[in-house]
């Protein structure tokens, strides 16, 4: 009889056991994945921001030295508290569009940063129904050299326009 009466206690404490263990493995996969996902995120030059949708920074990932303002400063502050207002504005919008839309918004952007103007791409990409990942590149020394490749063309192409003699391009 006694037997029989510990015998349910004994499958209460066995479910107890797993279910624990159950979300112990759960917690394992879950630090690991966001090691991963940490590892990434690091690697990247590129500045995250985690944004909902009224402006507020949730939280900032990449290098402070890139950065308008330093994460301490930008974490729990709004859009426009942190930002140009032109910048802001148009930030605000993309966000609106995207969280409305359920599709990613990209755009591209000129900033003063340490005295100097640097062009950046932005993508604004709904992650929650009022969250976005504001993921901002660099773009600057890339379009510096497409200009750099567009002058040339057309000096080239002013070149062999004006010359008075025979060209010839032969394959190699």
């Amino acid at each position: 009889a006694e037997a029989k009466a510990v015998l349910p206690a004994l499958r209460v404490l066995a479910d107890v056991f797993v279910a624990a263990l159950d979300r112990t493995r759960t917690e394992a996969r879950q630090r690991q994945s966001e090691a991963r996902y940490r590892g990434v995120v690091e690697a990247t030059p590129d500045l995250i921001f985690r944004i909902r949708r009224d402006g507020t920074y949730l939280d900032v990932h990449g290098n402070p030295d890139r950065m308008l303002t330093p994460p301490e400063e930008t974490i729990g502050r709004a859009v426009h508290e942190v930002r140009p207002a032109d910048y802001a504005g148009v930030l605000m919008h993309n966000i609106e569009a995207a969280l409305d839309t359920g599709t990613l918004q990209t755009f591209e952007h000129d900033l003063e940063v340490g005295g100097a103007m640097r062009s950046f791409e932005i993508r604004i990409i709904p992650v929650a129904h009022d969250e976005v990942l504001d993921i901002v590149r660099d773009v600057t020394d890339r379009m510096e050299a497409e200009l750099a490749l567009r002058r040339s063309e057309e000096r080239f192409r002013a070149l062999v326009q004006h010359s008075t003699d025979m060209i010839t391009v032969l394959a190699a």
